[in-house]
């Protein structure tokens, strides 16, 4: 899980997100890989559970797979690496 929004934008009341509204905190880990920002991963097995409780939790929330992250963001290559050795 990767979080942005910079501080570069006022939100109105409502539009912030606390993730532990839809998932439980202690089904992520923190990698011991990092580049610059937060980034959460799911305990194994908890993937597609997380996945599906954030993918629709709010119309301003955009949920992608590691994968599906677009390369102009250059973020994933380390966590993806490092995930499939776990």
């Amino acid at each position: 899980m990767i979080v942005s929004d910079h501080g570069m934008m006022n939100i109105g009341d409502g539009q912030a997100i606390y993730i532990d509204d839809f998932i439980e905190l202690n089904s992520l880990i923190v990698p011991p890989v990092g580049l610059g920002f937060i980034s959460r991963w799911p305990k194994q097995g908890m993937e597609e559970t997380l996945y599906a409780r954030l993918l629709n939790a709010r119309p301003h929330l955009h949920v992608m797979r590691p994968k599906g992250i677009p390369e102009r963001f250059h973020c994933c290559d380390e966590f993806i690496e490092w995930r499939s050795k776990q």
